[in-house]
């Protein structure tokens, strides 16, 4: 990603709507500095690649394992909402705005594919008989992962409970983006 009209940090904070991206190293002692140095120490730690990266540069609500189709969809509609809002008041240029609009769409089937494989992650450690007694070993963490692509492997034939409604999830996030209730 090459968005210009923004720095880093101003980018990190109109995508994912948090001030600091994560700071590495001691956050204890983050009343030692200044905000204009927590800042700084932040812009170190935000990898622009693109929006799945930069959300990754902060501690994100996606990493549960209890994310529901509307907690998504609040997740991305409102990410939609502050792009659209930073574009009309003129903080960001046309073409940054456009590149961040498919960004957004790259990352909507990025997160799907994570929400949908932390279920299928959940139901499969709650399958092992190990994981009651908080017994792991890289065998048993193999086999986990194996089950977990087989799950989705599966999705593709029949649907799955696990599965994000796509269409509704859609509708969702034009409710939340643009206020709109119908599509």
């Amino acid at each position: 990603m090459n968005i210009t009209s923004v720095s880093n940090q101003q980018l990190y904070s109109i995508v994912t709507g948090n001030k600091f991206a994560w700071i590495h190293g001691d956050v204890t002692k983050a009343k030692e500095y200044t905000e204009q140095e927590l800042l700084e120490m932040s812009q170190k730690s935000i990898d622009t690649a693109s929006i799945g990266t930069l959300v990754k540069s902060g501690v994100s609500n996606m990493d549960n394992f209890t994310i529901s189709d509307s907690d998504l969809a609040r997740h991305l509609g409102e990410m939609g909402k502050r792009i659209d809002s930073a574009y009309k008041d003129g903080t960001l240029s046309e073409d940054d705005y456009k590149q961040l609009c498919t960004e957004l769409e790259n990352y909507t089937d990025e997160a799907v594919y994570n929400v949908e494989y932390k279920r299928c992650a959940k139901i499969a450690r709650q399958d092992n008989p190990l994981n009651v007694i908080g017994i792991y070993s890289k065998g048993t963490l193999t086999d986990t992962r194996h089950q977990v692509l087989e799950m989705m492997k599966k999705s593709r034939e029949a649907s799955q409970l696990w599965q994000v409604d796509r269409d509704n999830l859609m509708k969702m996030i034009m409710g939340i983006r643009y206020g709109v209730t119908e599509i």
